[in-house]
């Protein structure tokens, strides 16, 4: 497994209406996703994800002194792997991923779906360099225009893991709403 690094993002959450048509022209990638806790041993915590039809898993946690989120490379796995460790997982989540790259910034928008298919929440997430503490895109108009809330870094109520949870993410909806 390769070396940590921190997970340079800012985070948008767009209004659930957002329009997947608005990003005509993306690259747009089927994710399932889940979490696999090693059993409380921190060495062996994965995220396992399927990206279309590639398997991989990524060793992720949080520095407990900075509260910066740290990953590994992503490394490929077996189907069957991938299956085994989904059968153990508590939680796990599908999204639909629209990804479009500015030089070396990548910005995203994930809708993540419930067992039915139907659109829970909406998350913008523009990632850059580990190096930078800001990012050279500016995220477009027709993005700017939906975003309801900018969490803060380290905010875990914005994590994939955590919005797994509809239940979680539509509680969030309203908690924003509120304010």
């Amino acid at each position: 497994m390769s070396e940590l690094k921190i997970e340079n993002e800012f985070k948008f959450v767009l209004k659930l209406e957002f329009a997947e048509s608005a990003l005509s022209g993306w690259d747009r990638i089927e994710i399932e996703q889940f979490y696999h806790d090693g059993n409380g041993n921190d060495d062996n915590r994965f995220r396992y994800r399927r990206e279309n039809d590639i398997f991989s898993k990524q060793k992720k946690e949080i520095d407990s002194e900075t509260g910066y989120f740290l990953e590994s490379d992503p490394e490929k796995v077996l189907p069957e792997e991938f299956e085994q460790k989904r059968r153990e997982a508590e939680t796990s989540l599908k999204k639909i991923r629209y990804r479009k790259y500015f030089d070396d910034e990548e910005l995203v928008v994930d809708f993540f779906r419930d067992s039915n298919g139907t659109t829970y929440f909406v998350m913008a997430e523009l990632e850059i360099p580990e190096d930078r503490q800001s990012p050279n895109t500016e995220i477009p108009d027709f993005i700017e225009e939906s975003i309801i809330h900018e969490p803060k870094k380290g905010d875990i109520r914005f994590t994939s893991k955590s919005l797994s949870d509809p239940n979680h993410a539509k509680a969030l909806y309203l908690e924003l709403d509120q304010n």
